[in-house]
């Protein structure tokens, strides 16, 4: 009996490992402009059409976020400024906050032409790193499109396979959140000796890089999920 549960352990596939690792991609698109309640956010899950109802789906329940989870926002009429919408950014940067999960600005070096649809279109290349280690590859899991790919360098090795097979037109490249005390950079990867294999995949494919600014410091109130237990 014991031999037959061993047999199919070490039998079950990578991917089994991502059943309890899920990491979610969630596209948020909405105007600083608009006092009303409209708002859209895109995923494989669900499509939601209010602040509100983003919220709590965002806040609530078995469909809270997670730190490996990454939102990614496209804000139209960047800047200008209406309360209700200032403050719908800013709950959405505290529950990624307090969850751990990353929040990333959509196309900060303006490579698209069509946010609002390139955002939907995207395909996103992202992993979760230790907090205290963003370069660590031994340790990091990546996911193509909330696929997983594997641990390590197994792991990316699968995801740049994966990109290349894909052909998208454009790609994100988003990790988890990580330490600012130390001396790391604003955009740190863990692909080590792999980076350029990672980059020549794109050139190889014709596959554009949209840029993802980490908005993470965006607001700065409230308990962090990184300081629990300390």
């Amino acid at each position: 009996m014991i031999g037959s549960i061993l047999v199919m352990l070490f039998s079950l596939p990578e991917n089994a490992f991502s059943q309890t690792n899920a990491a979610r991609i969630l596209r948020l698109v909405f105007s600083e402009q608009k006092v009303s309640d409209t708002a859209k956010m895109y995923s494989t899950h669900t499509n939601l059409n209010s602040r509100k109802a983003i919220l709590r789906f965002l806040t609530n329940g078995p469909t809270r976020l997670t730190e490996r989870d990454i939102i990614i926002m496209h804000v139209e009429n960047h800047g200008e400024r209406r309360d209700p919408v200032t403050h719908f950014r800013w709950s959405v940067a505290s529950a990624c906050k307090t969850s751990g999960a990353q929040l990333y600005d959509f196309d900060c070096s303006n490579v698209v032409t069509n946010r609002a649809s390139a955002i939907r279109e995207m395909c996103v290349l992202h992993w979760k790193s230790p907090y205290e280690e963003p370069r660590n590859l031994s340790k990091t899991e990546f996911y193509v499109d909330e696929k997983f790919m594997g641990i390590a360098e197994n792991g990316l090795k699968e995801a740049i396979k994966q990109i290349g097979e894909k052909k998208a037109r454009y790609l994100g490249m988003a990790g988890s959140r990580y330490t600012w005390n130390v001396s790391y950079g604003t955009f740190e990867t863990p692909f080590g000796t792999l980076e350029n294999a990672v980059y020549d995949c794109l050139k190889t494919n014709s596959i554009t890089e949209v840029y993802l600014c980490d908005s993470s410091a965006f607001v700065a109130e409230g308990k962090d999920f990184y300081d629990e237990g300390k």
